[in-house]
């Protein structure tokens, strides 16, 4: 850890001690936004805040769906539509205002900026570009000029400018032609009251009746002034016109509706948001900024916040900064307020000071990416749910969470995270993926796990957490799966469960590499396969005590690669209904006694000791076994074996050793092996080998190994009557002394 760190996280500890709620107000980053209006759009009217008007820029494509519809509500009379192409219209309250422009109609002409080339200059009147602007053309004739790339504009006059490859580059040549800058025509609408009427409602996002399905919205600049208005929507609320192609809206007043629910909601391209008057009492406004994924800046919001804050900021992927606004202690929710805001990195805390005094912050902070320092909301939760993952905060707030009943994925993914207060989870039913990949190191305040049912990768990845020095105990949890996978550094975890632990213990500890001991817990009540892999990588585990594995079935590679394990404390009775030892044990290098000799139900038994080279005498029945291959290959230090697998049809090198200095040790190998059929390397570089007292029913392979003929005569006389089978011995040392009559005589052929 650099030093940097080390002291950010020391200065983090003293921070926790304080038992107040603490406000962070971080001074931020210069808020930069180069964005500019397009210089070619149409301008809209200039509008002051005791005008009643709404206009909004439409871009008119080439093709036949440019529909609008609007609805305007009024009070006293009517309104009048002006569409921008010379259509006028006049319209009741609340009637339908619908339109469809014509790409070609003369009245758009020119509005999408065409230009002249000649004599290596474009002309177009009053442009307005300088030199070193950038530019690009959607149409052109010159075969010089192309589509879509960017050319920088030089020796720019009134009406001319010339175009280079960079910046201040020398003119290239332009032949005679034409072109357009813009991909789409424009108009302007504008809606006002009629005479005395008053406008009271404008809605721009309904779908026009042609269209049988919702589609994007062609606005793309909007301002208006509607001292009288109680609702406006420009939103996206599902199955409407989506206004995802808006980049800028003045809202000069917004008269006083008390809901602004959707209001902004889903403008995708919104880049500049002015407010301007707001005269109501207060507004409730959930998802009202949701995914507006281009805006970075938001202005202070001129009416008091209300009620449900729902993803109010939610999926704001480039805001910086959350605006200041005013509550009154009237917010009741967060819950995903400012989630999915991964560039903001401060929080504008006096707004959240008037909070409920109970609350759910759900999901309040989750994936705000930048944010350097969790405020401490002046509330008690309710929900802590997702609240602060991945945030970039090196500690936490203290909060009063007597009342939370969920801290799941609270702190996941805070990789900066160095400590946390020991808050109040007496409440609490579940730590679901609570601290997953956090950088929470040292040691682990105290939390109460009382009342917990979910524990399954609660410190999955915090590599650095290194010890819970007390007892974590759990009667009610039914699920601890992944609880401590990859906890690299943790040397000391205690748990204590009951029955109630039914669901899953999968991988629980896998790569808890610094573990040197582990506490019996009750598995009792897991079932099937959810105790795989449950000690898997536990490369300092030295003893694994006797867990009763009552209700398992599969518990293939449960202590895989425990390089450092030297005894298996299971019994026989702690399997009672196993079927899948698959790679249980293998590279448990280390490894020398196994409590457990007789496991009836067991069916898969392959490479469950493969490379335990320390094993040395082994003494195993799995009378329902059907697959042994590899079960002890390369057990280097295997001197003796009893090994009883009557069922087994694979036994491919079950018994064998590697041949570049792997090479077996064992020398007496006693065992059924009636139904094994693929023979041919059960014994492979097994050059140890003396006594061999095996029952085989199929052929069987001997060759290239050191038996005496004094041996293979006992191995001959172990076997059974058969009818067409064929013992091959070939380059045994004791082919010249053996006595194949024995074997014969039972039916077999011995060759070699």
């Amino acid at each position: 850890m650099s030093i940097k760190r080390l002291h950010k996280c020391r200065s983090s500890e003293r921070s926790i001690k304080r038992t107040t709620n603490t406000y962070y107000d971080m001074t931020p980053n210069p808020i930069v936004d180069v964005w500019q209006r397009n210089q070619h759009w149409l301008d809209l009217p200039t509008i002051t805040s005791s005008d009643e008007i709404y206009a909004g820029l439409m871009s008119i494509e080439d093709t036949t769906m440019n529909h609008v519809r609007v609805r305007v509500t009024t009070s006293g009379g009517q309104s009048q539509v002006d569409w921008g192409d010379g259509t006028v219209q006049t319209y009741n309250s609340n009637d339908t205002a619908e339109h469809t422009y014509d790409y070609n109609d003369s009245n758009l002409d020119g509005t999408n900026k065409p230009v002249t080339f000649g004599s290596d200059t474009v002309t177009l009147t009053n442009h307005g570009y300088s030199n070193n602007d950038r530019i690009s053309f959607y149409e052109s004739s010159v075969s010089t000029i192309e589509r879509l790339v960017y050319y920088y504009v030089v020796n720019a006059q009134s009406n001319t400018f010339q175009l280079a490859l960079s910046e201040g580059g020398s003119p290239i040549t332009i032949a005679s032609g034409t072109g357009v800058i813009l991909p789409y025509k424009q108009a302007v609408i504008t809606i006002t009251p009629v005479g005395d009427a008053i406008i009271t409602s404008v809605r721009t996002d309904l779908k026009h009746s042609l269209s049988l399905y919702r589609y994007v919205s062609n606005f793309r600049d909007i301002a208006f002034s509607l001292p009288n208005a109680t609702d406006i929507d420009h939103g996206n609320n599902g199955d409407e016109a989506q206004p995802l192609l808006i980049e800028k809206m003045n809202a000069v007043h917004l008269g006083s509706p008390n809901n602004f629910t959707d209001v902004f909601r889903s403008m995708h391209s919104l880049r500049s948001l002015t407010f301007g008057l707001y005269t109501g009492s207060g507004v409730s406004n959930n998802l009202m900024f949701y995914e507006n994924y281009s805006i970075q800046h938001i202005p202070d919001l001129p009416w008091t916040v209300t009620g449900d804050q729902y993803l109010y900021f939610g999926n704001c992927y480039s805001l910086r900064e959350i605006p200041n606004y005013d509550s009154h202690g009237q917010i009741s929710r967060l819950h995903n307020c400012f989630s999915g805001c991964s560039n903001i990195k401060r929080v504008n805390v006096e707004a959240h000071k008037n909070l409920q005094s109970t609350m759910d912050i759900q999901a309040v902070h989750n994936q705000n990416h930048s944010l350097q320092a969790v405020p401490g909301y002046n509330t008690t939760p309710t929900d802590l749910y997702n609240s602060f993952g991945f945030t970039q905060a090196s500690t936490l707030p203290y909060f009063n969470t007597s009342g939370v009943t969920r801290f799941q994925q609270a702190f996941r993914y805070m990789r900066s995270l160095c400590h946390i207060p020991a808050y109040d989870t007496s409440s609490n039913t579940t730590f679901y993926r609570t601290f997953e990949n956090s950088g929470l190191k040292g040691n682990l305040p105290y939390f109460d796990f009382n009342s917990v049912t979910r524990t399954d990768q609660c410190f999955r990845y915090a590599y650095a957490l290194k010890n819970i020095r007390y007892d974590i105990n759990m009667p009610n949890v039914t699920r601890i799966d992944h609880m401590f996978n990859n906890c690299d550094t943790l040397q000391k975890a205690k748990i204590i469960t009951s029955s109630a632990l039914s669901i899953s213990a999968y991988q629980a500890y896998m790569h808890t590499r610094s573990m040197k001991s582990i506490d019996v817990f009750d598995v009792s009540a897991i079932t099937g396969d959810n105790a795989r892999s449950l000690f898997y990588g536990m490369k300092r585990l030295k003893t694994l005590p006797n867990f009763n594995f009552a209700a398992a079935t599969d518990l293939d590679n449960l202590a895989f690669e425990c390089a450092s394990l030297e005894r298996v404390e299971i019994t026989n009775n702690s399997l009672p209904l196993v079927q899948d030892l698959y790679r249980s044990f293998r590279n448990c290098f280390s490894l020398k006694s196994v409590a457990f000799d007789n496991i009836p139900e067991v069916l898969t038994f392959n490479e469950t000791f493969y490379n335990c080279y320390s094993l040395k005498t082994m003494r195993i029945t799995v009378p329902k076994a059907t697959r042994i291959d590899y079960a002890f290959y390369n057990s280097m230090s295997m001197e003796k074996l009893e090994f009883n697998a009557p069922l087994a049809t694979e036994a491919s090198l079950a018994i064998s050793g590697n041949a570049y200095g792997g090479r077996s040790r064992i020398h007496d190998i006693k065992g059924d092996f009636s139904s094994a059929v693929n023979n041919e390397q059960v014994f492979l570089n097994s050059f140890a080998l003396r006594k061999l007292r095996a029952t085989f029913t199929n052929n069987i392979y001997l060759q290239r190994l050191y038996m005496t003929g004094e041996g293979l005569n006992e191995f001959y006389t172990y076997l059974p009557t058969v009818s067409g089978k064929t013992i091959n011995i070939s380059n045994n040392r004791g082919r010249l002394y053996d006595d194949p009559t024995i074997a014969t005589a039972k039916g077999w052929t011995v060759t070699g």
